[in-house]
């Protein structure tokens, strides 16, 4: 049976017979049908770079499906070289760090070397680069007929070219050019487009030259008398001798340069008065980072010697492009469609949210429901008499957030506003720092979290008497506080009183902030100390379930997976009976057996190995967490900030709350089941590690 994207693919292609120069439609569907393998041979995990570099991949694909809307998959275009570019200054600018260690560092799941790590992912993206050239060149047939015309200058007629020619001199007038003597280096703006030519020498004393332009330049230069539009960048590297007249040009391109944002934070181990300004000053050190990558366009002559030269990389680092370095300027021609008001279901009563909360549990799911009921609920808590506190952990908040505006007026309003900020979050660093001194000079309580881990947890307490009794209302998260994101990121917020849960989150928010966060065994999971444990002893628990004769079951949704020790135990619990469903979204290092049996039946015995990996990428970026152990009257659920990572197991404050009310399980597990039954935005992963779209397949 052929596969969704390839039966539409060629529904499209009888469409479009007739336009010129149309896409091979069949390669495309070839392309966007299933991701590259991340399995290396020999190794028992998938390596998380890798792992990673599919996932873009299958954002890729995305903005290839033609039955979405054509300013959806630019977005998704987008989204994917947005991703890509941060994931080079990140993980690849982290990785060379390691790799110019003086000591040999190796990859713990795969065993490679730093450098052969950093080879193998230029490599991948290289094997990338057609697939995502078919899906620019999708997009840019489609806009055609949207009257939006996207071309290179070798494809003007001549009555255009001539009519181009006219505008050249305008345009080169605005345009800087430098010149650099022999060992003087070109400092480029991170992810910034520049041309850039090599001279003959003896012709001048200058070894090469640079373009540049003004960032407020258009991207896309219209060709008078036509509707057709060309790349600046494009036009820049064909008329390199003109702009550089009377310099003899041995090669030339147009560029794009990527700086590692790599900063060692955690090496701020002490706390000290000035740990703000600490945080401040690494971050500007951004822009001063070693390069990890550097773009080239049609390049030309010896143009790549010279750029490892001025840019101290190795050929290896260097990414060839055939269209363009910047795919951006797209978001120029995505259409501002006037969205139709959406019903969103309230879920809090209008008024008295504090009395409807302390009488039972609520759960918000965004964006389903707004987040403004939890912004109105920190704003009742600012006016309400009996509310004495408000404590909250922030990660990151929207540009001008509402959350920070309740705080502040519930500070104003005297009541103890006790606010902890983690200022390491990264490219929020400078944000989050702003807002803690906004807070301070509002009359709110800061406090940094722990300098040697992130606090990643999303709780907030409110404290206040009901009656005679002391009484305390937890929101617990899995998203950031953030109003603008909450509408395109899908999350859970639960909302209770349940005075156990609310202890220990009280115990919790007094343990940072007296720096003294140790053992925890409570009815909440709490990393670094007391989460990796319990959820190893719950896996264990489902397969002794299954040893006794009883259904085992693990349902695990998160961002990412690649901790050595929970995988490991996945695997055992899977061998072992227990029916193992993963939805991932992105890097899972989990590497499935070859040799896979799913039984669907019920009533059979349970598989060999009843293990299922999928991942949701569709119009919503996936973002709950929630972990789901047993069934029936035994089963577990609990939302959770945590994926499950090394880095969030071990080196992050992070907290998993079990849910108790039995109408918010049922809802929690059946938004769980439709995920693994989603066939339009759902990915299966294969044993060596590709992905492909649609539903559940027998192997």
């Amino acid at each position: 049976m052929k596969s969704l994207f390839r039966r539409f693919f060629e529904k499209f292609k009888k469409k479009d017979e007739t336009i010129d120069e149309a896409p091979d439609y069949s390669i495309a569907a070839e392309m966007a049908e299933r991701t590259l393998p991340s399995v290396i041979p020999g190794t028992n995990y998938i390596n998380r770079e890798l792992s990673w570099i599919n996932f873009n991949e299958r954002i890729l694909s995305l903005s290839m499906d033609r039955r979405r809307d054509i300013n959806e998959r630019i977005k998704f275009f987008i989204i994917y070289q947005t991703n890509l570019d941060e994931f080079y200054r990140v993980r690849i600018g982290k990785i060379k760090r390691r790799a110019d260690s003086p000591h040999q560092i190796y990859e713990t799941k795969t065993g490679k070397s730093m450098s052969d790590l950093i080879a193998k992912v230029n490599d991948t993206i290289r094997e990338l680069e057609p697939k995502r050239e078919m899906a620019y060149e999708l997009i840019r047939y489609d806009l055609k007929k949207e009257d939006v015309e996207i071309t290179e200058e070798s494809r003007l007629s001549k009555k255009e070219r001539l009519a181009l020619r006219k505008r050249l001199p305008d345009l080169f007038a605005r345009l800087q050019l430098s010149f650099y003597k022999p060992d003087v280096n070109f400092e480029a703006e991170n992810m910034r487009c520049y041309g850039i030519a090599m001279f003959q020498s003896g012709t001048t004393p200058y070894e090469y030259g640079i373009v540049s332009w003004s960032k407020e330049e258009d991207e896309l230069i219209h060709v008078p008398g036509s509707d057709k539009r060309l790349l600046l960048t494009d036009i820049v590297r064909n008329h390199m001798t003109e702009i550089f007249a009377g310099h003899k040009i041995l090669g030339a391109a147009v560029i794009r340069a990527a700086r590692s944002a790599e900063i060692d934070i955690f090496s701020l181990r002490e706390r000290r008065e000035s740990y703000r300004d600490l945080i401040e000053e690494m971050v500007y050190e951004r822009e001063e980072k070693e390069f990890v990558r550097v773009e080239v366009l049609n390049g030309f002559g010896n143009i790549k010697r010279l750029i490892c030269g001025i840019f101290r990389i190795d050929y290896n680092s260097i990414i060839e492009e055939k269209y363009a370095v910047d795919y951006h300027f797209l978001s120029d021609l995505v259409k501002r469609k006037e969205k139709e008001p959406k019903q969103i279901e309230r879920i809090l009563p209008e008024e008295g949210k504090i009395d409807a909360i302390l009488a039972r549990d609520y759960l918000l799911s965004y964006p389903e429901n707004s987040f403004v009921e939890y912004v109105e609920l920190l704003e009742e808590a600012a006016e309400d008499e009996r509310v004495s506190s408000i404590m909250i952990s922030i990660y990151r908040l929207a540009e001008e957030s509402k959350v920070a505006a309740a705080l502040i007026k519930a500070a104003e309003n005297g009541k103890n506003v006790s606010v902890i900020m983690e200022l390491k979050a990264r490219f929020s660093e400078l944000d989050n720092s702003n807002y803690s001194r906004l807070f301070e000079r509002s009359g709110v309580r800061v406090y940094y979290a722990f300098s040697g881990l992130k606090t990643h947890a999303k709780l907030s307490l409110i404290s206040l008497m009901d009656g005679a009794f002391g009484r305390y209302i937890l929101q617990a998260g899995t998203g950031n506080y953030n109003e603008i994101t909450a509408k395109s990121y899908t999350d859970l917020s639960l909302l209770t009183s349940n005075n156990a849960l609310c202890e220990e989150a009280r115990r919790l928010f007094d343990n940072i902030i007296n720096e003294e966060l140790g053992e925890v065994s409570g009815e909440m999971l709490i990393s670094p100390k007391y989460m990796k444990k319990p959820i190893i002893a719950m896996i264990e628990a489902e397969e002794k379930k299954v040893k006794e004769g009883k259904k085992g079951f693990i349902g695990i949704k998160v961002n990412g997976l690649n901790d050595r020790a929970i995988i490991d135990k996945l695997m055992h619990a899977a061998n072992n009976g227990v029916k193992v469903r993963l939805i991932v979204r992105g890097i899972c290092s989990l590497k499935l057996p070859f040799e896979k049996i799913i039984t669907l039946d019920s009533e059979k015995m349970p598989a060999k190995c009843d293990i299922e990996v999928r991942s949701i990428v569709g119009k919503y970026l996936e973002h709950s967490r929630v972990y789901i152990f047993g069934t029936g009257d035994t089963e577990k659920i609990y939302i959770s900030s945590a994926d499950l990572m090394s880095r969030n197991v071990k080196r992050r404050v992070e907290a998993a709350v079990p849910v108790y009310d039995k109408e918010i399980k049922a809802r929690i597990r059946y938004m769980f089941n439709s995920l693994l039954e989603d066939e339009e935005s759902g990915w299966v992963m294969r044993e060596d590690g590709s992905y492909s779209p649609g539903k559940s397949v027998e192997l």
